[in-house]
């Protein structure tokens, strides 16, 4: 059995919930390490149930160690409509994360150039370390994260949203994580957004992703303004309880003729940008995010959705 989630005690007096490496939920980061041989060796099974390997040839990623870098993808922010306030906070977390870590990211300056299909992170000894550093709270996963860079261009309607308390590691973190920099609208509107979705049946890949649309309808949110910068939802699928989870969240933005795709990797691990040729290596890369396995059976395949849309 696949160990995906971690509970960690840290003294009598406190003990944090689920921390998970791979996302905000989902597989074992351990487990990617043996991506390597995935672009050019491993199948996994494709959005639309089919048989696809990941388009790409390659990942270029960054960390965003270097003020030099750091500009470079905050003028591409601003010039698509995220507000200088939303990108200052945004990057606020980026540097506190990374004057823990800046001894351990593979990414030390500019744009990485990697032949896999995912960047290889240690979780677990990312983990130990904040532990080490900060026993209060969890650092912003990636859900807060994609969040902080969208909020702009998603309405809710007033009315206070109760939760099954499903995010209560997240909202433990925005509450406690001074970096998240959440007001009570704010909240009310991630909860909304967020929440498991429970759902009766599993049909079609369009079929879920008109069910989560609707569900976001009846919650009161909607997507407008700007198609340049839309949120990238995985939404992971358990079959036996009948419910869907954001598992891995990011933001796609455009900037002229390539994509960045702007996530942070999990709380534990880092924040990182990539720049990919298309939407359609997005989706791929996304879909690959949430590969998981139990033993040698696949998973079910997760639905990958733009703003409120199947992203195909």
């Amino acid at each position: 059995m696949k160990r995906n989630i971690l509970t960690i005690a840290l003294s009598s007096s406190l003990i944090l919930s689920s921390l998970i490496f791979t996302g905000c939920s989902s597989n074992n980061t351990d487990e990617l390490q043996n991506n390597n041989a995935l672009i050019n060796n491993t199948e996994s099974l494709g959005n639309k149930k089919k048989i696809a390997k990941p388009i790409y040839k390659e990942l270029k990623y960054s960390n965003l160690l270097d003020s030099g870098i750091q500009e470079e993808v905050k003028v591409i922010l601003m010039k698509n409509g995220i507000n200088k306030e939303d990108v200052e906070r945004y990057f606020r977390g980026v540097n506190n994360y990374n004057k823990i870590y800046k001894d351990d990211l593979p990414n030390i300056a500019g744009f990485s150039v990697l032949e896999k299909s995912q960047v290889p992170y240690d979780g677990f000894a990312f983990q130990d370390k904040w532990i080490e550093k900060n026993k209060e709270y969890f650092d912003i996963n990636c859900r807060i994260s994609a969040f902080r860079l969208v909020n702009q261009f998603i309405e809710s309607k007033d009315d206070f949203y109760e939760s099954d308390g499903q995010l209560g590691m997240d909202i433990d973190t925005i509450e406690k994580n001074p970096d998240a920099a959440f007001n009570k609208n704010d909240i009310n509107k991630f909860k909304k957004l967020f929440d498991i979705i429970e759902i009766d049946r599993f049909g079609t890949d369009e079929e879920i992703a008109k069910f989560i649309s609707d569900q976001w309808d009846k919650r009161g949110i909607s997507f407008v303004g700007n198609s340049d910068v839309t949120l990238i939802s995985g939404f992971s699928k358990n079959e036996d309880t009948k419910e869907l989870l954001a598992g891995h969240v990011g933001v796609a933005v455009k900037n002229d003729d390539e994509i960045l795709f702007i996530e942070k990797y999990s709380p534990a691990t880092p924040y990182q940008v990539t720049k990919f040729k298309n939407k359609e290596a997005v989706r791929s890369y996304m879909f690959d995010r949430l590969i998981s396995t139990e033993g040698d059976a696949a998973m079910p395949g997760a639905i990958i959705m733009e703003n409120n849309k199947l992203m195909k």
